[in-house]
């Protein structure tokens, strides 16, 4: 993968799993393969081109709107953009904290020796 954390990254495996988006009755279920990375990150999965595309989807990113066709009817999924904000800003502020940990682990000497 490539483009969300400033370098490429090595995928751990792949898995193939059923994926519902919506709430009945305008959900929708299909069987999507999920990327396995090790990652610190904001998110807890991403659904990729190749998924947007078999829900026929119609993303919105300014109305943080997902619309799919249902049997029923369109359905619309409605993102929170306060939610989303702090769930961003708490997964930066934990990388930043991991991070330093790891640096202030690596700068303290061996003391065995």
């Amino acid at each position: 993968m490539y483009g969300f954390f400033c370098q490429g990254i090595a995928p751990k495996g792949y898995i193939r799993l059923p994926l519902t988006v919506g709430e009945n009755p305008t959900a929708r279920t299909l069987m999507a393969w999920f990327v396995l990375i090790n990652v610190p990150s904001a998110f807890n999965s991403m659904i990729g081109r190749p998924t947007l595309y078999d829900l026929k989807a119609v993303t919105s990113i300014y109305h943080l709107c997902l619309k799919i066709p249902t049997r029923h009817r369109v359905g619309c999924l409605r993102g929170d953009q306060q939610s989303t904000h702090n769930c961003y800003n708490l997964a930066l502020s934990k990388a930043k904290k991991e991070k330093m940990l790891a640096k202030s682990s690596k700068e303290e000497p061996d003391k065995g020796q």
